[in-house]
């Protein structure tokens, strides 16, 4: 009780009063619970930490003082430290177990027996500790690009992570809504022969096995297969492989069969690919294709290989090689 005297005054009267006062009421002290580390909700981590804060006194808090809501599973409360010695603010330790959500809170006891208030909704730990599945790369394993771009699948939001062996050239891109991901490798990858790892870490921070790429990278004025035609035109015309002479198989080298003018290359189909990525083709016009020939013995681009004015097909079909006359038995 504090008492406090006040004069009054006036021109008839002076007296002296004794005025009492009554103490103030004990205001509820209130309480926040914030996460601390890490600060996102979603997390691969084996120990997550909230933060307690007593706003308006300080008070004494114990592990049996808290309570896990939801637990992930077989989760525990490791330690409580207050912060620099003061009883206003806590760091509650939490290990984790397995993937589920976390949410601390403090026991309806606790919160009665000191009367207190809460401040703020309670936060949570979304715990994931299950890798993103290996991404995939789509992209052609032969390039004349020294800045090759890759592209493939991989987990929605996860961050995809290229590395080129040897060297230190390598990319990096977030996995788009739909799945797909594509990036350039910087800096300049010099001609050669090449590995290439490719992670993908999810938003939790889990890291996939890696998907391992060859990769090739060609000077684009050379010719590597020694088949007359240089890799630029094979890789940027053609889509022939420029590290096979014979593309499709069929015993007749890409340069005869794509003929005098790689900008219009020959086509004895049509319609369909053209005759050096179609084993299928008949480049002789022998009513045998190009492959049957070449397994047969034969010569794809001679209509009549033992020059005994008999075509290759009357023959084939005659000694059972070509049961169905259709040209590719």
């Amino acid at each position: 009780m504090k008492i406090t005297r006040i004069l009054l005054k006036n021109s008839f009267l002076a007296s002296v009063f004794s005025v009492v006062f009554m103490p103030l009421p004990v205001w509820a002290v209130d309480f926040s619970i914030t996460r601390f580390n890490p600060v996102n909700e979603l997390t691969n981590a084996d120990n997550v930490t909230f933060q307690v804060a007593f706003i308006g006194g300080g008070l004494v808090l114990t592990a049996d003082d808290l309570r896990l809501i939801r637990k992930a599973g077989g989760d525990t409360i490791t330690s409580v430290q207050p912060v620099g010695g003061s009883l206003e603010r806590y760091l509650v330790s939490v290990t984790t177990r397995t993937a589920g959500s976390i949410i601390l809170d403090l026991k309806e006891s606790f919160i009665a027996a000191n009367n207190l208030g809460s401040v703020g909704d309670l936060p949570s730990y979304l715990v994931d500790k299950i890798p993103p599945a290996i991404p995939s790369a789509s992209s052609q394993s032969i390039t004349i690009n020294d800045q090759p771009l890759l592209a493939g699948t991989g987990e929605k939001g996860s961050l995809i992570q290229v590395r080129v062996i040897p060297g230190g050239s390598g990319c990096s891109t977030q996995v788009a809504a739909d799945g797909s991901w594509s990036c350039n490798i910087a800096p300049v990858v010099p001609e050669g022969t090449y590995s290439v790892d490719i992670t993908a870490q999810d938003l939790a921070g889990n890291l996939s096995d890696p998907a391992t790429v060859d990769l090739r990278v060609l000077d684009p004025n050379k010719d590597d297969d020694s088949d007359g035609l240089t890799n630029f035109v094979e890789v940027t015309k053609l889509f022939t492989n420029p590290l096979k002479k014979d593309t499709d198989g069929d015993g007749v080298s890409d340069l005869v069969e794509v003929g005098i003018d790689s900008n219009n290359p020959v086509n004895s189909s049509g319609g369909g690919p053209i005759d050096a990525l179609n084993p299928h083709d008949d480049f002789d016009q022998d009513g045998l294709s190009s492959r049957l020939e070449f397994l047969l013995g034969l010569d794809p681009r001679d209509p009549d290989f033992d020059n005994d004015r008999i075509q290759d097909d009357i023959e084939a079909r005659a000694s059972g090689k070509d049961t169905d006359a259709d040209g590719i038995d």
